[in-house]
């Protein structure tokens, strides 16, 4: 039961039940906005899945290098034309982190955080990417 395993093993048990705080705060956070979406979009989260599943995987593999052996950090600085720095609130491949600071090196640069989103910011968030995208347009 519970309260032996509490017993047996206090410090333990605190660990479970801060990292079942933690699990509480991301759902809230997170969860409930991705399963709503789930719930309203199946066909495109359907064709998604297949797009993923269909990708040769030594495209992953190259791109994943890409990512590994490119920082681009250092020559940033050397972009002078505008940018859009756009993301996810809830992107974990690009995380908003990520994100600000590519923004913080661009010169001339816009951030766009959109909330609840994850990484697919064109599928999850299609008007609120788009109306961004031609704000920034519109303002060069």
């Amino acid at each position: 039961t519970l309260l032996s395993f509490v017993e047996a093993d206090h410090e333990l048990a605190e660990k479970v039940l801060e990292m079942d705080d933690e699990v509480d705060r991301l759902c809230s956070a997170e969860l409930p906005h991705q399963i709503e979406f789930i719930k309203n979009h199946p066909s495109i989260v359907e064709r998604r899945i297949k797009q993923v599943i269909d990708t040769d995987p030594e495209v992953f593999l190259n791109v994943f290098n890409i990512y590994a052996q490119t920082e681009m950090f250092p020559w940033l600085k050397n972009i002078n034309k505008p940018c859009l720095v756009m993301t996810g609130q809830n992107d974990q491949g690009c995380s908003p982190e990520h994100n600000k600071k590519m923004f913080k090196e661009l010169e001339n640069s816009k951030l766009v955080i959109l909330p609840k989103v994850k990484h697919s910011i064109l599928i999850e968030e299609p008007s609120e990417t788009v109306k961004n995208i031609l704000d920034f347009i519109s303002n060069i």
